[in-house]
């Protein structure tokens, strides 16, 4: 029987001896610049068959003959050493094989690297970009009659993606030209071995790469921050120069599997230099992602799409993403939709929709990241913002408060205390921010505003935050409120004023203060600074004035007290959901010191009285201590009556805590001089007599014939009506 010619050796000559394997042999079809035999004869067959067998073993023989003439022109060294210098003549940096290469021919044309490195671009040091343990690449056995490379097969075991930005800002994955010093014959084509090297990276078709177990970190030299992402699993198909490209897979990132599909697509013949269609979907336990539109790979990746971003909780999100939670409660699910349009280092939204917490937002975002921080440029209509529950305190408290109580018979419930919990502002190194919005309602330190137009500006962490003009409380506030976060605890300002405010349900919301009622003009001027709510209040200084009118002391009926002084009872001094102390003005400023404010001027006109008080209001503890000076008088106007007319004046002490503060009268002081004290009385009721208001100071003052009279309290009120 004819016996099959053997490959050629290395050295040309035929060598019968049996190979055991192992390095510089052929086993399996593998060869590495060693001997090479074949093994066993086929079985006898019939005619027919041997000629068929024939035929196919000379093509066979042919194909062989061709296979080992070019595996025997081209050997292992000299693949590994021509990739080395078509990747440096392509992207300028140095591909280093520190392993073992071999090629192989069974069951396909193949060749093994391991230990492969990638360095950085030129001019740039550091650890390689990639390392990959083992790469394996299938060739078609027709890729030997062609100048065109197609590798069926790309297998990456184990590697490593280094992504760095050194302290210069520059990117290890920037792209790099052919070296400028390099000569135009110096590439691909030109020298020994042309016909090898005239297959370039450009000409080069993947029908799949696949990559098993890979890792991708993030360094940015700058800044300090690193990110980790392992078990990189993925497969893609089409990785050809104008082919669509496709890959779909999953990575393990912060111990959450990320679960993603890609597609990328061209006609162009040059996809570097045109833009390309693109989809994108992630998908995690935390969040969704999905992007469609167009995509140019420059340098830079540049965007043309429609993006859409949602999550079950926004919480856990910013809790998976290590960042400061931007509540304590959980705001629930968001969702954002936008048109985008990226540049090299700039973004732009359009037609943007977001939904968070029950509220709406829309408008248009610009994104700056040419800095070591973000900048943001907005103009965003908002349906609601609540900033309470994105400056929320976050931590344990220094101390114990108060324990929580029930509320009271008439309804009012406890007291809000100030929060010891530290201030987390640590959102507010995120980014920059000039924005520019229009509020349907805004919730700030428990107040709540209605239709509102504001500007917002945050840069190197201090935020200015300008009221331009804000409907709340059926009036009006503009000002200024500012929080800078630059210094180890924040300190807080506020220059605010506020038109026509009913006053008693701003003052509930914003400090459980509810027993001063009526239309008020209000200027604040605030400054304070501390680790907590509470320490930032006892730190206030400032100024503030405060006109109220056509209000009410609300739980208290002064004139009622004067009834109970004519009676002898000086015990009816609780205060009482429905009584009320009316009055037609009230003005008073306050110098504020160490969260104390202090006034010497307050006064308070109403027909039948007139009131001045001085006192102190200490915000950290919420308590009040004040002199009530209320007197009688002979005049029912309100605003603009003579505050000289004489009158009885009985001194009140106003004190304890604000949100149910106690009276009592220092009665020694109106005795002191009964006879003084009578002759006023006189004065007034004379002139109430003859204008025919008698009776009804009588009826105001409790005149009840049957009623006892005590003391010197109740013979010196009757002098007036003698």
């Amino acid at each position: 029987m004819m016996k099959r010619p053997l490959p050629p050796t290395a050295s040309g000559r035929r060598d019968h001896s049996r190979s055991q394997g192992g390095d510089g042999s052929w086993t399996l079809g593998r060869w590495s610049a060693g001997r090479s035999r074949y093994i066993g004869n086929p079985p006898r067959r019939s005619r027919w068959g041997s000629i068929l067998l024939f035929g196919g073993l000379t093509l066979a023989a042919l194909a062989a003959v061709i296979v080992g003439f070019a595996l025997g022109m081209v050997p292992a060294s000299l693949v590994r050493d021509e990739l080395v210098r078509d990747v440096k003549a392509q992207t300028g940096r140095d591909l280093v094989v520190a392993g073992q290469t071999s090629v192989s021919f069974f069951p396909s044309l193949a060749v093994t690297m391991s230990d492969v490195s990638l360095s950085p671009p030129p001019g740039m040091a550091g650890e390689p970009m990639v390392r990959i343990r083992r790469v394996d690449a299938s060739v078609p056995f027709s890729a030997l009659f062609t100048s065109r490379v197609v590798v069926t097969r790309l297998l990456l075991t184990d590697p490593v993606f280094t992504l760095r930005v050194d302290a210069h800002g520059r990117r290890n994955w920037d792209g790099s030209a052919r070296p400028s010093g390099a000569p135009a014959g110096a590439g691909p084509g030109s020298g020994p071995n042309s016909a090898l090297r005239s297959r370039s990276i450009d000409d080069t078709a993947i029908e799949e790469i696949r990559i098993v177990n890979g890792t991708v970190r993030f360094l940015d030299e700058r800044t300090g921050a690193r990110h980790e992402a392992t078990g990189l699993d993925v497969t893609i198909a089409g990785a050809t120069p104008t082919g669509p490209l496709e890959a779909t897979g999953s990575v393990l990132w912060r111990n959450e599997a990320i679960r993603f599909a890609a597609r990328l697509a061209t006609s162009a013949p040059n996809p570097q230099h045109h833009p390309l269609e693109a989809s994108l979907a992630l998908r995690s336990r935390h969040f969704t992602l999905d992007y469609h539109g167009m995509v140019k790979l420059t340098d830079t990746v540049e965007l043309d799409g429609t993006l859409t971003l949602g999550t079950p909780s926004l919480k856990d999100a910013v809790t998976w993403l290590d960042a400061a939670p931007p509540a304590a409660r959980d705001l629930g699910a968001i969702v954002f939709k936008s048109k985008v349009r990226s540049a090299p280092a700039s973004i732009a939204l359009s037609d943007t929709e977001l939904t968070l917490a029950g509220a709406s937002a829309t408008g248009s975002i610009g994104i700056d990241t040419s800095g070591t921080r973000p900048k943001l440029r907005a103009d965003l209509k908002v349906s609601a913002l609540d900033l309470d529950a994105y400056v929320a305190p976050t931590g344990s408290p220094d101390r114990p408060g108060p324990p929580s109580a029930p509320s009271d018979v008439s309804g009012r419930q406890p007291e809000r205390a100030w929060s010891e919990k530290k201030v987390d502002l640590a959102l507010f190194a995120l980014a920059d921010i000039e924005a520019k919005l229009a509020l349907g309602k805004l919730t700030y330190g428990g107040m709540k505003f209605g239709a509102t137009s504001a500007t917002l500006s945050l840069k190197d962490r201090v935020l200015r935050f300008t009221l331009d003009d804000a409907r709340l409380y059926e009036g009006r506030s503009r000002g200024v409120i500012s929080i800078d976060a630059t210094g180890d605890e924040p300190a807080i300002a506020a220059d605010l004023v506020f038109d026509q405010v009913s006053l008693l349900p701003m003052l509930t919301d914003a400090a459980g203060f509810d027993w001063l009622a009526g239309k008020a003009n209000l200027q604040l001027r605030l400054a304070g600074r501390g680790a907590s709510e509470r320490a930032i209040v006892e730190s206030l200084s400032g100024s503030a004035a405060v006109r109220v009118l056509d209000g009410a002391i609300v739980g208290v009926n002064i004139p009622q007290v004067v009834r109970s002084l004519r009676q002898g009872r000086f015990s009816d001094f609780a205060q009482v959901g429905t009584e009320k102390t009316d009055f037609t003005e009230m003005t008073a400023s306050f110098r504020i010191e160490r969260g104390v404010a202090e006034t010497q001027d307050l006064s308070m006109l109403s027909p039948l009285m007139r009131l001045t008080a001085t006192g102190t209001v200490d915000l950290g503890r919420r308590q009040l201590d004040a002199t009530l000076r209320p007197r009688l008088v002979g005049s029912l106007s309100g605003q603009g009556g003579a505050q000289d007319l004489a009158g009885l004046e009985l001194p009140i002490r106003l004190s304890g805590p604000w949100s149910e503060p106690q009276l009592s009268a220092d009665i020694d002081a109106v005795l002191k001089d009964p006879d003084k004290a009578v002759e006023a009385i006189k004065q007034i009721g004379k002139q109430l007599e003859e204008s025919g208001l008698g009776e009804a100071l009588r009826k105001l003052l409790g005149d009840d014939k049957g009623a006892s009279k005590s003391g010197k309290s109740g013979s010196f009120l009757d002098e007036i009506f003698k």
